[in-house]
């Protein structure tokens, strides 16, 4: 993925993000600042997010949120197609790969 395509991935999971709502102050986690990070793993992203309550119910119901819109909205980052690359080295030499 070249640096672009990084950032334009990037911006995307930015903007949908602003569509999950708080559900202790009703803000969307954008605008509280609660997205930390956004970060690029191989094919797939990374969301570090925090909460503004510490039961874990909250949690909860953020995580499920986001998962739930970021699969509607930009399955090729929650759903990476599988491809032999992903394979673990040392998984591939026992498969002889």
């Amino acid at each position: 993925m070249g640096i672009s395509a990084c950032r334009s991935t990037h911006d995307a999971v930015v903007d949908a993000l602003r569509d999950v709502i708080d559900p202790t102050l009703g803000i969307n986690l954008v605008d509280l600042g609660l997205v930390y990070g956004v970060h690029h793993e191989g094919d797939s992203v990374r969301v570090v997010l925090g909460v503004t309550a510490p039961f874990q119910n909250s949690r909860d119901v953020v995580c499920a949120a986001v998962e739930r819109l970021l699969r509607q909205r930009l399955p090729q980052v929650i759903d990476p197609v599988w491809h032999p690359g992903l394979i673990d080295p040392r998984t591939r030499r026992w498969l002889g790969l």
